[in-house]
């Protein structure tokens, strides 16, 4: 059996330091026992995108005309090519992280033309505090608008993961999110629109 790609998009400023990163790479453990996973990693922050300007010719001419099309282009290239996608961000004052939010809009073209039909995708945020709706919801709504199906999501309270019980509790979830996203993928059935 082939490995499954999946393309991790991670919108914390501490990268591979952050909380999120770290669950999405026991996402990642929990999958490679069930099945060969190649996780490819977009840390935002590192890309050198700059903020969007909102000049919208990505939805009036085409995402090629966006201005940052030559950092753009290269990540909407590999979210078409994999199986799956993870998007994963903290939660920043009650929502998600600016990084992630200026990465989404450069994506404002998949809104009105979505492209990701069928793509199977987990969302996942980390928080020491509140807030993992407010970002669960709009990572989900994200990914939605794309024309992904959001197979499950995940909340962590980062400030728990000290505790040996909490960390045994989101390595049985992460486990049980691994096992629903190889499923989902396997299936390759479209979701409802």
């Amino acid at each position: 059996m082939k490995p499954l790609k999946v393309l991790a998009l991670i919108g914390s400023p501490r990268s591979e330091d952050s909380h999120t990163y770290k669950v999405i790479r026991l996402i990642e453990a929990r999958m490679n026992r069930i099945q060969a996973t190649e996780v490819d990693y977009v840390f935002i922050g590192k890309t050198g995108l700059p903020f969007c300007d909102g000049c919208l010719s990505c939805v009036t001419a085409g995402e090629s005309t966006c201005p940052q099309y030559s950092l753009v282009g290269p990540i909407a290239a590999r979210m078409k090519e994999a199986d799956g996608l993870i998007l994963g961000a903290p939660v920043h004052t009650f929502n998600v992280t600016g990084l992630m939010k200026n990465f989404v809009e450069y994506f404002m073209y998949q809104r009105n033309r979505p492209s990701l039909f069928g793509k199977k995708a987990v969302v996942t945020t980390t928080a020491s505090g509140g807030g993992h709706s407010v970002v669960l919801d709009f990572l989900e709504d994200t990914a939605t608008a794309w024309g992904c199906d959001v197979v499950t999501r995940l909340g962590i309270s980062s400030s728990q993961m000290q505790k040996p019980a909490y960390q045994r509790q989101v390595e049985a979830c992460a486990g049980d999110v691994a096992r629903r996203f190889i499923d989902a993928i396997r299936r390759g059935e479209p979701g409802s629109p």
